[in-house]
């Protein structure tokens, strides 16, 4: 019989008619070496050698890219979550791997990954979400043997409580941090759904917020140092003030992070006017305890 090649088993030796001889048995199995993540054999070559020699065959192969699995998204709130999945490299270093998301075109980068042969849980933490929003999420991996995206999975941020929802009465008073608005300066459009882009900030516990608006104006230093309306003291210094803007915007907030969309009208009804404005945010909880105001500008342009 043949003996065992690289590539598998020789072939059994021929019988004998005359003599009523069996056939020589085959060669034992070889090594198929075919490298995991291959998807198969795509190719041979026969190559001719003399007679009596071992036979040689010749293989080819493709190494697969990197076999990419998307996972459901985790700690779900109103506006975050955590993006999940899975990437085997097959040995290969991986080059590029990453999240995306829609709406909002959004793409996040995965936790550093180390070459391996077995599946290697990646995530990435996506944050300033829209509340009670469907978001789409597909993961894709890349290595010198090419690209590969994972199937695409669905998720739904939690709704933003109601302004009747109940709010856990605590004995400290609650802090405000991180209060941003997305777009310093905006562009206003009667034909925008938002006057405003949002406005974001993390709560250290469950409040309801109070947002009150100062219009920036041009006037004069009267006695004191006071900035008022240039009518009233028209021969002081020039300077900048803040006037107070009739109305507020109340909201039931979360603790944790938030996003409000704020389409630019107050609890009066009138909509605000083009000019720079202060935002200070106030939270208080069901206990009545009161945050330090938070403070953030931004503009309003036509």
């Amino acid at each position: 019989g043949g003996g065992g090649g690289i590539y598998g088993g020789g072939g059994g030796g021929a019988g004998s008619y005359s003599t009523n001889a069996a056939g020589g048995g085959g060669g034992g199995a070889g090594w198929a070496g075919v490298p995991v993540g291959a998807a198969g054999v795509s190719g041979y070559e026969l190559v001719l050698t003399l007679a009596g020699a071992e036979p040689q065959v010749t293989f080819s192969w493709v190494v697969a890219a990197p076999a990419v699995i998307t996972g459901a998204a985790s700690a779900i709130t109103a506006t975050a979550a955590t993006l999940n999945g899975t990437v085997n490299p097959y040995g290969a270093a991986i080059t590029s791997c990453q999240f995306s998301v829609s709406p909002g075109a959004v793409t996040l980068p995965c936790k550093p990954l180390a070459a391996g042969m077995t599946p290697v849980p990646v995530s990435a933490q996506l944050s300033g979400l829209a509340p009670a929003t469907t978001y789409t999420v597909t993961l894709s991996a890349e290595d010198s043997d090419g690209t590969s995206i994972g199937t695409t999975v669905t998720f739904t941020t939690a709704a933003v409580a109601s302004a009747s929802a109940p709010i856990t009465a605590s004995a400290s008073p609650p802090g405000i941090s991180r209060l941003t608005i997305t777009k310093r300066v905006h562009r206003a459009s009667a034909t925008r759904k938002h006057a405003l882009p949002a406005i974001t900030l993390s709560l250290s516990q469950d409040a309801t917020v109070m947002f009150t608006f100062e219009r920036q104006f041009s006037g004069r230093r009267a006695k004191g140092g006071r900035c008022v309306a240039a009518s009233r003291s028209p021969r002081g210094t020039r300077c900048r003030g803040y006037a107070a803007v009739k109305g507020a915007l109340t909201v039931v907030g979360v603790s944790g992070p938030n996003s409000i969309r704020f389409a630019g009208v107050l609890d009066h009804g009138k909509r605000l006017a083009l000019g720079a404005y202060r935002l200070t945010a106030v939270a208080e909880n069901a206990a009545g305890k009161p945050s330090l105001p938070a403070v953030a500008k931004f503009t309003l342009i036509s």
